[in-house]
C-alpha cells in the first residue's frame, strides 16, 4: 500500500522514516556522549537536543496516523484500547531497564537508593527528585 508516494506496510511501518528515527537518536546520542570543552563544538553538542523534538514530532504524527485510521476502519477510537498499546509497548522495556541498572549498580544513590528506586518504578521520580533533589548518576540525570 502507498500513501502519498512512501511504502506503508498493513502494520502502518512507514519505512522512510527510518531516516528521521536515526536522525533523532544519533543527535540525542551525540549530546550524551561527548564533551570537548571547546566554544564551536560545545555549542553544536548543546543544541542537538533537537532530536528529542523530532522524536515527539514523529510520535505524534505516528500516534494521529493510527488513531484516525481506527477511526476511519471502525466509526469511533477505542481509548481503552490505545491505552493497553502503548502500555504493553513501552512498560516492558521501560521495567527491565529500571531492573537491570539496580541490578548493576548503574544507579549511584549512595544512601538514598529505596525512595528513587521506588519512584521510578511508580513514575513519580520526576515529583520525587523536584523536592528531594536529582540523583548524582550520570545515567538518568535530566538534560
Amino acid at each position: 500500500m502507498t500513501s502519498g508516494g512512501s511504502s506503508v506496510s498493513s502494520s502502518g511501518y512507514i519505512a522512510s522514516l527510518d531516516g528521521l528515527r536515526f536522525v533523532a537518536f544519533f543527535l540525542v546520542y551525540l549530546h550524551h556522549s561527548f564533551y570537548t570543552g571547546y566554544d564551536a563544538l560545545s555549542y553544536f553538542q548543546g543544541n542537538m537536543w533537537f532530536g528529542v523534538e523530532l522524536f515527539f514530532l514523529l510520535s505524534g504524527f505516528l500516534i494521529t496516523r493510527l488513531l484516525l485510521d481506527e477511526r476511519q476502519q471502525t466509526g469511533t477510537i477505542s481509548w481503552k484500547r490505545y491505552g493497553m498499546r502503548r502500555i504493553l509497548r513501552i512498560w516492558p522495556l521501560y521495567f527491565t531497564v529500571i531492573l537491570l541498572f539496580s541490578a548493576t549498580g548503574w544507579f549511584n544513590y549512595e544512601d538514598n537508593y529505596w525512595p528513587h528506586f521506588l519512584s521510578f518504578m511508580t513514575f513519580t521520580n520526576n515529583i520525587h527528585s523536584a523536592f528531594a533533589g536529582w540523583p548524582s548518576s550520570p545515567v538518568i540525570s535530566p538534560l
